[in-house]
């Protein structure tokens, strides 16, 4: 029996980072209210739980690098209107970011798992960036055609799936794509990198958080990028004729 895809998102990405932001709150808390010799003033307490939902509401809402510059721009504003407000509610403003931050960290979660609740993948068709396509033909070609102006700072990654199997790339045409594949992605150790991490320098891409460094070794261009994805048509899986990098470092890459 298939687990739902909350589920999935939950057990795999959700869990430790809620954990992260609930942690989070209760050493901001705990520290306030050490700092003020009792319980924290009930106008920080509505800024912090305020700014939680505004930075969840927007992640949530926007495409992930969209929402990155939609909430900087909404925080910039509260700062403005926290400072024309009288005290105890201007000093409240020093809880705006880590609230507004730990909230982009919650959105993010939701907007995963509605992602993964719509998509919808079956044994007999293709899914191209959450689009279903039964002939392959077809699906070769809009995928290598969406491949040619993707840019993941705007459209997030780029994924193609059949059944278990998964081809997700990020970054653009300009910068350099990093690409990862698995015959099986339910299994992590099934997940290979193109490329190799070895090596010192690094190469700043576009990923779906926005600019990003990553090890030079694994940014691959164009033409390899399309040579990835046409032997994942024909294999399920990654190439073997490509060099590809696995172990636990490759998940440590995999951006979404």
């Amino acid at each position: 029996m298939q687990s739902s895809p909350w589920l999935r998102v939950f057990m795999g990405y959700a869990w430790p980072r809620f954990l992260l932001v609930a942690i989070a709150v209760i050493v901001l808390v705990a520290t306030i209210s050490a700092t003020v010799g009792g319980p924290p003033p009930f106008e920080l307490l509505v800024v912090l739980t305020v700014s939680l939902l505004i930075g969840a509401i927007v992640m949530g809402s926007f495409p992930a690098g969209r929402a990155t510059i939609v909430l900087a721009i909404i925080v910039g504003l509260q700062f403005l209107l926290m400072g024309q407000m009288s005290e105890p509610w201007s000093s409240s403003s020093s809880v705006l970011i880590p609230g507004n931050a730990g909230g982009a960290i919650v959105g993010d979660v939701v907007r995963r798992g509605i992602a993964a609740s719509r998509r919808k993948v079956s044994t007999d068709v293709w899914v191209v960036n959450d689009v279903s396509e039964p002939r392959t033909d077809l699906a070769r070609r809009g995928s290598s055609e969406a491949l040619l102006s993707w840019d993941s700072g705007v459209s997030g990654g780029f994924s193609v799936a059949r059944d278990n199997a998964r081809f997700y790339a990020v970054g653009n045409s300009v910068s350099g794509f990093i690409v990862h594949c698995a015959a099986d992605s339910r299994d992590d150790k099934e997940w290979r990198v193109l490329g190799s991490i070895c090596g010192t320098g690094e190469t700043e891409i576009r990923i779906p958080s926005g600019p990003a460094y990553a090890p030079s070794g694994v940014v691959v261009d164009l033409e390899t990028v399309e040579a990835a994805l046409r032997g994942f048509f024909h294999y399920r899986g990654p190439d073997p004729g490509l060099s590809w990098t696995s172990g636990d470092e490759v998940l440590d890459l995999r951006f979404g």
